[in-house]
C-alpha cells in the first residue's frame, strides 16, 4: 500500500510520509518519460509567456509586465501540471501523480480539482477513507462537482454500497445531464444489480456525450454477450479494438465467445493477446489454455492451465483441467 504525505488545505498533513520520501517529491524528483516531456513542455510555455510578460506585457509598455500577463504564467503552470497529474493517473503511477499534486496544493490550495484527484489517488492505492475525506472536500468547494461526485459513487462501490452509490450517480446525472462519465457509472451499477436493461439503457445515454470511450463500449458488449446478443457484441468489440487495440478484456471477451462459437484460430489469437495484457487473471489464462486444447497445442494449453492454477489454487475448473491435460 501506497504512503503518501499529502498536504491538506490549512497545510496540515494527512498520513505522514517519512522527511527523506517527502523531500523526494520535489519539482526535481518527477522520473518517468512522460511526466518529464509534459513539464518541460510546462517550462517552455512558461518561458513563452515569461517573455512576453518581460517584453511588453498587455499594456504595450516595454519592461513593464502586466498583473493580467502574470497570471497568465501561473494559468499555463498549472493546466500542464493537471495535465500531468491526470497521465500519471491514467497510468497508475501513482508516486509521479502525489508529486505533481503535492506541487499543486502548494499553489492552490481551495482547487476542487485537485482534491478530486487525491481522492482518485487515494482510490487507486486502496484507501478509502482518505479518498472519501479528499472527495468530501472537493464537493465542499464546489457541491456539483459531477466527476467528484461520480468517483464518489464509485468508491462506495467498492465496498459495497451499491445502493448508495447507485443515488449517488444518479444525482450526478441530475446535476449534469450530459455527463457521460455519470451516465456510465450508473450504467455499471446497475449491471452489477444485473439490471442489465436499465443498464444498457444507461449506458447508451454515455454514449450520446462520449461515443468513442472504450470502456463504455467494452461494457455494453459484455451485457450483450450475457443476454445471448452474440453478433451484436462481437460487432461492439470490434468498435472497443478499434478504438483501443490493446484492450485486454475486449480481446478477453471475443475470444470467449470464439471459442464458444468454434472459431478456434481466431479464439486462441485473441486470448493470448489477453493473457499477456492482463496476466494475472487466472480466468484469462484458462479460456486460453481450453483454445489451445482445442486447437490441437497441447504443450502450450498445459503451459496456460498452470500460470491459471499459480495465479489461484483453488481454480477447481482449472484444476480440472489440468489433471485431464495430464493423461494426454
Amino acid at each position: 500500500m501506497h504512503r503518501w504525505s499529502l498536504v491538506s488545505q490549512g497545510g496540515r498533513e494527512v498520513n505522514y510520509a517519512s522527511r527523506s520520501q517527502t523531500e523526494s517529491w520535489s519539482s526535481a524528483a518527477i522520473v518517468t518519460p512522460a511526466g518529464r516531456a509534459l513539464l518541460v513542455l510546462a517550462v517552455g510555455v512558461i518561458a513563452c509567456l515569461s517573455g512576453c510578460v518581460a517584453g511588453t506585457g498587455r499594456s504595450g509598455l516595454r519592461g513593464v509586465p502586466s498583473e493580467a500577463a502574470g497570471e497568465d504564467v501561473v494559468f499555463a503552470q498549472r493546466e500542464m501540471l493537471h495535465r500531468a497529474a491526470q497521465a500519471a493517473l491514467e497510468t497508475d503511477r501513482l508516486d509521479e501523480a502525489a508529486q505533481i499534486l503535492n506541487r499543486l496544493a502548494a499553489q492552490n490550495p481551495h482547487s476542487p480539482m485537485v482534491h478530486y484527484r487525491r481522492g482518485v489517488l487515494y482510490r487507486k492505492a486502496g484507501r478509502p477513507e482518505e479518498a472519501r475525506a479528499c472527495l468530501n472536500q472537493a464537493l465542499a468547494i464546489d457541491p456539483n462537482y459531477g466527476e467528484a461526485l461520480v468517483e464518489l459513487a464509485m468508491l462506495d462501490a467498492d465496498l459495497g454500497r451499491t445502493q448508495i452509490a447507485l443515488e449517488r450517480a444518479l444525482t450526478a446525472t441530475r446535476l449534469d445531464p450530459t455527463n457521460g462519465k455519470a451516465h456510465a457509472a450508473r450504467g455499471r451499477l446497475l449491471a452489477d444489480l444485473g439490471r442489465d436493461e436499465e443498464a444498457l439503457a444507461a449506458f447508451h445515454r454515455a454514449l450520446e456525450w462520449e461515443p468513442d470511450d472504450p470502456e463504455i463500449q467494452w461494457r455494453v458488449a459484455a451485457i450483450q454477450r450475457r443476454r445471448g446478443r452474440l453478433e451484436q457484441s462481437l460487432a461492439r468489440l470490434a468498435k472497443v479494438l478499434e478504438l483501443d487495440p490493446d484492450h485486454g478484456e475486449a480481446h478477453h471477451l471475443r475470444g470467449v465467445i470464439r471459442l464458444e462459437r468454434g472459431r478456434i484460430a481466431e479464439a486462441v489469437e485473441d486470448l493470448t493477446l489477453a493473457a499477456q495484457r492482463l496476466p494475472h487473471r487466472p480466468e484469462v489464462h484458462y479460456h486460453l489454455a481450453l483454445a489451445r486444447q482445442a486447437n490441437h497445442q497441447l504443450d502450450q494449453a498445459r503451459e496456460a492451465v498452470t500460470q491459471a492454477r499459480r495465479l489461484d489454487p483453488t481454480f477447481q475448473a482449472a484444476a480440472i483441467l489440468e489433471e485431464n491435460l495430464k493423461r494426454r
